[in-house]
């Protein structure tokens, strides 16, 4: 191997270039012969192979160090960077072999490392100047780029081929998008650039082996997921044709004018068709309705239809297929799909809603679901082609666990993220020898723990200048050169050591933060002075910290650590903005502040797990955005310069395509999520040229953001980084870890003791103990409200013993001695309780009690305002007569011992009294007994065991990821912080009178604002104090009301001084990097720990959805998945009538299956051109096709009834078919009065489209995991609509008399019970929640009270109610992942498809028709022929 041998090399030639690769050293081949991942080009060197690898050979043509490739004409590159590069040996474009010179220097040069770089440079370059600014430059530097790519192309060509063979040039995806690029670039060259020169950027990801296999990781993505993307193109023709059969023109509605007429009652003049007599308000033109629940009209105008265009420049509508897909993918898309709702509601009512929750929880959260599960695979792949490991590894199923953690040492990614102080993947600790060594040792605890017999390599890896010039570093940095140094060190190692010490300097980083959060604009001067001094304080506190350490540690030791290196960079900065406070300009410096309370990451890892981030990660989203950026500009760029004049007042929108800045900002709000306002604004300049552009941004980037949150969570999955500190975590860890989880864990500890029985412990959801049964013997259980005791057994004491020792007339207990001698009476009372208890424990009680306490709340949903005095006496009737009475049986049947020790019965207990003291004191009380009076319908949870079992798996799991929350949390509060020091005052500007907004030229001041006699407003989101700062961060994270938070960022001045447009246009930077670390990291910081937790739940549950199932359920469960996966299905039973038997053959035939299926696809080809836009020609034609399809699906239903008589009705698929074509006949002939009174042709037959999930395999096993899943769904909707009946039952008494401000309006309001419910609904799916905010808080009584709710009840009520759905929902989600990720991967390692175990079926069901699961021996050959020919 130390020299170049003249054997016989690749291929069998004689060819001495090739350096022989050791056996010994080459990885074995693959048991299924195939490439190793690992080792396929592109990718980096396996780590177990770099340590053996002769450096002397990295750049050098060697033997194929794969296996698979020995005798394949192949040879090897290992490139300076480590990269590897395959080659074929035969001649290169048929004249050039290995052995030539030239293709010699084009292989050096296309391996080169240095080249690699250089070329990296020359495309970043290239992409910077692609914006406007700089065009002038890049048109002269045009050619000389030009000559740079088109001499790669040629070096490439030449080392690699150009085609034919494996290995060729364009057998790379990468090189045909180089290739195209050039030859695009070439052929407009002096007319413009081509359409694909922009997209030369997304190169930038090639030169990272992380960024290019997560880009490539989207894209493959979907080609595996096939069954989803069906499903979801199925889910959206399905609601698309819906809609648009339901709401075509709506839309247009519009209020009238009533114009006078003439003496005979006939109108003057007809002037609906004229604008200027159609009501308009602050929104443009009033949508209107005649239907129940919609928008009236003001008095004296009339609804009208069909007037004028759809709202949005007429893009928004349900008149066509298009646009009804174009509106329902918004819905999915969860972008401002509340809008849309409300829309709906003014012209159509309120019974959209259901609509909208069907497609936001099937056609959104489940399609994401699916998608998340099949990207956790891929990155399971991923990651196990780049640690170099053939099997699975890490996150994998063993047993059905999704449990995992990392070895190896750490990639590339890695070395990128050590750069950054607070992003270090290890937590540094000084720790002193046992044996009592002098000298301090630094120890380094990684995610994986450094023992103590390579603490040595770690030492030497850390410090690398130890072995050079040891004396001088000793003297110099080491400060061991005598005695009194060295005694030095040990006095002060003892205490910048101590754990006392930390525990200082950690509580002086809290009360930093403190400090720092309570400046506020129009501070007071008292509160500023404490503030200043605060920071001196604090300041000499870290000075002394950082010289006691220096000296304690030397120098060497302690600039080695990143933390130290931090935080000395944060004491000398702060010493500087000392110095230079009275200099202007440098206000910057006071910034540097704020990062001190980044600190908190040395002693809490969960924050520092957060700031711990790939930054290539996030670098292939920089890319997309200026790839895709630079392609905007090019497309659009001519349409919105000339077009400028269709938007109104000729202004052009914030959000455009002119330079690459703004297309980035309007490319990075569409990755958040708001497309569809910049897609109006585009398609209104360039029409339908738009749409796929933005749909391809929008799927495309919305799977690359997701592929960027799966990626994190699975690097902090391998890190171990998430759950409960590990039992081998250093005392020093572990110290830090309970000053933050120690105090949560305790109070949730006792607080939760009250659902237990004593035991100390959190019940799991697989408990066969719930929370709310007493057993037959009197022990308590878990599982129900009511009672067991067997009639022959007498019940328990009533009261407890004292009651009879002080009181003796109450009787002695039964179980006491002298029980015998009670009088009758006693024992009456003793039987009477017998029977009480025995009607209690029957099912009928506890629905009646269930149903009473729905009807309750149900009609508090009809209290209005103005008729509180019927609803309040009707409220206290139903509390005294049915609540106190519920109690009173209660406790007198089972006794105030046994019911007061089960945590469900002491909450109803408590649920009823507070409504009892909210409806007799609840004047007295104010708004605390309305909080009271809302927490009736909690009583539900004592009849429900579905919510009992939700509710307790959502309180066990969150007690474990409220580290992660209280994480992101501190996250959130640097954001803040930073937001108050940049835009605290700044949000201000001035209005005259009528409310109307001057410009900066009219008034440039708060001062000349005064004078002028103008009002100087503040915006009602801002950053003039931390909570405001977090009000305008949710906002911008629910991405609800963001744009205009924004926007007044971007136009922010200086303080007390007139907004100017845009002169702080990189201000929205501030508000890009919140997206990506306060918003992305945190929330896949969380979503980890939700799935670690539910990991663990299901090491005792069974599985994963089983948690949040009860008992029955899973029993459902087991007996569904058995009947669905693992036995073969039954078959219809061949007749015995012969006359029979030919119908039998013809429906069971291939041809007769393949007719139908055609037939139903053009029928649903046929119900996308039915629209609004249809002629009378073509809607006669259309009811012509329909009926020729009615008589079809009849003689097929026909057939079958024939062929199989009550047989038929054995399938529960067949069940369905007759149902949605038996109705067919009579709407046939009976169109008029079917479409009137029942259902119309169009619907039937949209249902009868349905039926293709049955025949596309795709569409069946996706609807068959939706089947296992509904029971989940189910308990989850339960308690969601719970939850949202207690919300809206508060904010109809709290926020009941609050006035018309912002979003709250005539359809959005709190003052009827049924719109608050509405709009809680709309709130819980994270819809409506910044306007109804705004209004609230405006704090604007209507004239009839002048009580309405304050600022802190508007806070507290829809902060809370965010905070639970997000959980909720994420909860949820991390369960079903979790469920189908599990699928997935036993699938993949099983090894068969799902394709071969439907043809395995379909041919067992041949032989087999009954199901029984046996077939006769003597077909058995006749079995595997049929099998054969599947």
């Amino acid at each position: 191997m130390e020299t170049e041998t003249e054997g016989e090399g690749v291929g069998g030639t004689n060819n001495f270039l090739f350096r022989p690769f050791a056996d010994a050293q080459r990885p074995p081949r693959s048991k299924d012969n195939k490439p190793d991942p690992a080792l396929r080009a592109g990718m980096p060197l396996p780590l177990y192979l770099r340590d053996s690898f002769p450096k002397h050979l990295i750049g050098k043509p060697i033997d194929d160090i794969d296996s698979f490739y020995q005798n394949r004409q192949t040879f090897v590159v290992v490139g300076g960077h480590w990269v590897i590069y395959r080659f074929d040996s035969e001649k290169s474009l048929f004249m050039m072999s290995a052995a030539s010179r030239v293709r010699q220097v084009a292989i050096s040069v296309s391996t080169n490392a240095y080249a690699h770089y250089l070329m990296f440079l020359v495309i970043f370059s290239y992409a910077v100047l692609q914006e406007k600014a700089f065009f002038s430059l890049l048109l002269t530097l045009r050619p000389y780029y030009l000559l740079v790519f088109f001499a790669e192309v040629v070096v490439k060509v030449v080392a690699s081929g150009f085609l034919l063979k494996k290995f060729a040039y364009l057998r790379d995806p990468w090189n045909w998008l180089d290739f195209v690029a050039t030859l695009s670039q070439f052929a407009s060259f002096g007319f413009g650039f081509g359409f694909f020169v922009p997209m030369r950027t997304i190169r930038l990801v090639n030169f990272f082996t992380r960024s290019r296999l997560l880009f490539a990781s989207s894209y493959s993505v979907l080609l595996k997921m096939r069954d989803v993307l069906l499903f979801a193109v199925f889910s959206m023709f399905f609601y698309s044709t819906l809609l648009m059969n339901m709401y075509a023109g709506v839309l247009t509605h519009k209020c009238v004018e009533n114009k006078p007429k003439d003496e005979d009652g006939s109108s003057v003049v007809q002037t609906f068709f004229f604008s200027d007599s159609w009501y308009t308000d602050h929104h443009g033109y009033m949508l209107c309705g005649n239907s129940s629940g919609s928008l009236l009209c003001p008095i004296g105008y009339t609804c009208m239809m069909s007037l004028g265009q759809n709202p949005n420049y007429g893009y928004t509508n349900f008149d066509s297929f298009f646009w009804s897909a174009v509106s329902v993918f918004r819905i999915m898309t969860r972008d401002w799909w509340d809008g849309l709702f409300s829309q709906l509601h003014a012209a159509a009512g309120p019974h959209s809603i259901y609509f909208f929750l069907l497609i936001l929880i099937f056609g959104s959260y489940i399609i994401k679901v699916f998608t998340a599960a099949h990207m956790f695979v891929n990155h399971r792949q991923m990651l196990d082609i780049l640690h170099g490991k053939r099997n699975t590894r890490g996150v994998k199923i063993e047993g059905g666990s999704f449990a995992g953690k990392r070895s190896g040492k750490a990639d590339e990614d890695d070395a990128v993220v050590h750069d950054v102080p607070f992003a270090d993947d290890t937590t540094t600790h000084y720790k002193r020898e046992a044996d009592g060594s002098p000298e301090p040792e630094l120890v380094i605890l990684s995610s994986n723990k450094a023992t103590k017999n390579n603490e040595e390599e770690v030492r030497d890896a850390v410090n690398p200048l130890e072995g050079c010039c040891s004396s001088c570093l000793d003297l110099a940095c080491a400060w061991r050169c005598c005695s009194c140094c060295i005694k030095m060190q040990d006095c002060l190692s003892s205490v910048v050591l101590h754990r006392y010490f930390k525990f200082f300097i950690c509580v002086t980083i809290v009360f930093n933060t403190v400090a720092l959060a309570l400046d506020h604009h129009n501070m007071s001067l008292s509160l500023a002075l404490f503030v200043h001094w605060t920071n001196e304080v604090v300041l000499l506190i870290y000075f002394f910290e950082a010289v006691f350490k220096i000296l304690a540690l030397s120098p060497r030791r302690y600039f080695a650590d990143s933390w130290c290196r931090f935080e000395f960079t944060i004491v000398f900065v702060a010493f500087v903005e000392l110095v230079l406070e009275n200099v202007s300009g440098l206000s910057i410096l006071r910034f540097f502040r704020i990062l001190r309370v980044i600190r908190i990451g040395k002693f809490y890892r969960h924050l520092n797990s957060i700031l711990r981030v790939g930054w290539t990660r996030f670098f292939v989203l920089f890319v997309f955005v200026w790839s895709f950026s630079i392609l905007g500009e090019y497309l659009f760029y001519h349409d919105y310069h000339t077009n400028v004049h269709l938007f109104s007042n000729e202004e052009m929108p914030r959000f455009n395509f002119l330079n690459v800045y703004r297309s980035s900002l309007t490319i990075v709000h569409i990755l958040c999520g708001g497309w569809v306002e910049t897609f109006w604004d585009c398609a209104l300049v360039s029409g339908s040229a738009c749409f796929p552009f933005y749909f391809f941004t929008v799927v495309f980037g919305n799977l690359l953001v997701l592929n960027v949150i799966i990626s994190y969570v699975m690097i902090t999955f391998e890190n171990n980084d998430v759950g409960e500190v590990e039992s081998e975590t250093s005392e020093e860890d572990a110290n830090g870890q309970s000053l933050f989880i120690g105090i949560y864990d305790a109070v949730y500890r006792r607080c939760c003791s009250c659902c237990t029985r004593g035991e100390g412990k959190v019940p799991s959801a697989k408990s066969e103990e719930h929370l709310c049964e007493v057993s037959l013997e009197g022990e308590v259980k878990l599982t129900d409200l009511t009672v067991t005791v067997d009639r022959d057994e007498v019940a328990d004491a009533c009261c407890p013993a004292i009651c009879y020792t002080w009181f003796p007339f109450c009787g002695t207990p039964l179980t006491s001695p002298t029980a015998a001698a009670q009088p009758t009476f006693h024992k009456t009372w003793q039987d009477f309780r017998s029977k009480l208890m025995v009607t209690m424990r029957t099912d009928w009680f506890r629905n009646v009690f269930a149903i009473y306490i729905v009807v309750c709340c149900s009609v508090q949903l009809l209290r209005h305002k103005d008729q509180v005095g019927i609803f309040e006496f009707v409220d206290f009737a139903f509390v005294v007569i049915g609540f106190t009475l519920e109690m009173l049986l209660k406790l007198c049947a089972i006794g105030c011992n046994p019911y007061f020790s089960t945590g469900w019965n002491r909450f109803d207990f408590v649920v009823t009294i507070l409504h009892l003291f909210s409806c007799v004191f609840g004047q007295s009380l104010g708004s605390i007994g309305k909080y009271f009076y809302a927490m009736r319908v909690l009583k539900l949870f004592s009849y429900s065991r579905k919510l009992r079992v939700v509710v307790e798996a959502v309180l066990f799991r969150f007690s474990y990821v409220a580290n992660a929350l209280f994480a992101s949390f501190i996250v959130w509060s640097i954001y803040a912080i930073i937001g108050v020091q940049l835009f605290a005052g700044k949000f201000y500007w001035c209005e005259n009178r009528l409310g109307e907004r001057l410009d900066v030229d009219v008034v440039s001041s708060r001062h000349q604002c005064s004078e002028s006699n103008h009002s100087w407003v503040a915006a009602q989101i801002n950053f003039d104090n931390v909570g405001n700062a977090f009000v305008a961060l949710l906002q911008v994270a629910t991405l609800h009301g963001d744009i205009w938070i924004m926007f007044n960022a971007m136009d922010s001045t200086m303080v007390d001084e007139q907004p100017s447009l845009e002169a702080n246009i990189f201000m929205s930077l501030y508000f890009t990097i919140f997206m990506l670390i306060g918003v992305l990291c945190c929330y896949a910081f969380v979503f980890t720990s939700f799935l670690k937790k539910i990991n663990e739940q299901k090491q005792n549950e069974g599985g994963y959805i089983e948690t949040l199932m009860t008992p029955l359920q899973k029993e459902r469960l087991t007996v569904l998945r058995r009947t669905l996966f693992k036995r073969p299905l039954k078959t219809l039973p061949e007749p015995t009538m012969s006359i029979r038997k030919p119908f039998a053959q013809l429906v069971t035939s291939q041809k007769f299956s393949l007719g139908i299926f055609l037939v139903l696809v053009f029928a649903a080809l046929t119900l996308t051109i039915d629209d609004s836009f249809t002629s009378h020609r073509m809607a006669i034609a259309l009811g012509y096709i329909r009926f020729v399809f009615s008589v079809v699906f009849i003689v097929e239903l026909v057939l079958k009834l024939v062929a199989y008589g009550r047989s038929f009705f054995s399938s529960s698929w067949n069940v369905y078919d007759f149902l949605v074509i038996a109705p067919l006949p009579f709407d046939m002939f009976l169109a008029e009065v079917a479409s009137k009174y029942f259902i119309s042709t169009t619907f039937l037959h949209l249902l009868i489209v349905m039926r293709l999930i049955r025949r596309i395999k795709c569409l069946r096993r996706v609807f068959v995991t939706v089947k296992i899943w509904f029971p989940v769904l189910l308990n989850v909707c339960l308690l969601l609509l719970v939850v949202a009946f207690s919300y809206a039952t508060l904010c109809n008494r709290l926020f009941d008399r609050n006035g018309m401000a912002a979003g709250i309006d005539e359809l959005h309001n709190f003052r009827v019970g049924t719109y608050s419910l509405l709009l809680v609904t709309q709130m819980m799916f994270g819809g409506a929640w910044d306007g109804v905010y705004s209004g609230l808080m405006a704090n604007d009584c209507d004239e009839s009270s002048d009580e309405c709710g304050s600022s802190f009840d508007v806070s507290i009520v829809l902060f809370s109610l965010l905070a639970f759905a997000f959980v909720i929902f994420l909860q949820v989600g991390s369960v079903l992942v979790l469920d189908f990720y599990e699928w997935l991967v036993r699938k993949r390692r099983l090894g068969i498809t799902d394709e071969d175990l439907e043809d395995f079926n379909a041919t067992w069901r041949v032989f087999d028709p009954y199901g029984s699961g046996f077939i006769c021996h003597d077909e058995f050959s006749s079995f595997q022929i049929g099998r054969a020919h599947v």
